[in-house]
C-alpha cells in the first residue's frame, strides 16, 4: 500500500465513523456513538507527529 492509498483509507475511516457517531447520535444510542467518537480520536486529533499504526506485511500472491 502507498502511502497515498494509505491517507486515503484513513479519511474514509475517519469520514465513515462520524457518520455512523451522528446515525447513532440520532438513534439516541448516545454511548455507542461515544465509543465510536473515542475510537477514532486519535485519527482525528493525533498526538505527536504520527498516527500509531500498525504496519502489515501484504500478503504473498500465489
Amino acid at each position: 500500500m502507498t502511502s497515498e492509498q494509505a491517507i486515503a483509507l484513513i479519511g474514509s475511516a475517519v469520514d465513515y465513523s462520524q457518520q455512523r457517531s451522528k446515525l447513532l447520535a440520532s438513534r439516541e444510542r448516545l454511548s455507542d456513538a461515544e465509543a465510536i467518537r473515542r475510537e477514532f480520536d486519535e485519527w482525528l486529533n493525533p498526538t505527536g507527529d504520527s498516527l500509531p499504526l500498525m504496519p502489515c506485511p501484504r500478503p504473498q500472491a500465489g
